[in-house]
């Protein structure tokens, strides 16, 4: 990925890749992975926190897979639209607005 244009931050563990985040121009996250066997460990919040310090944007924008809201929903972002399809994935838009 353009690194003038991305952050990006991998989780390793055990020299195995658990996690896998980007957020795009400070301001939208295009990526958010956890291997499934890490997840429910903290690990997608703690990666997430840590993509969100690199950024000093006031707004976050996402598009959250139907399973994933929930999580996202916990962490301060909220739908800001309806689940919305785009070549065969759902998804809901977000946005975490930060004072």
């Amino acid at each position: 990925m353009d690194t003038t244009a991305f952050c990006t931050l991998k989780v390793v563990i055990d020299k195995e890749i658990v996690g896998y985040g980007a957020l795009r121009n400070g301001n939208y996250l295009t990526h958010l992975f956890i291997s499934k066997h890490c997840q429910g460990k903290g690990i997608g919040k703690a990666l997430l926190t840590r993509l969100l310090e690199t950024s000093t944007e006031s707004e976050i924008d996402l598009r959250s897979s139907i399973n994933a809201a929930s999580f996202y929903e916990n962490y301060g972002f909220n739908r800001i639209g309806e689940e919305t399809e785009f070549n065969g994935i759902r998804f809901v838009p977000m946005r975490l607005i930060r004072f």
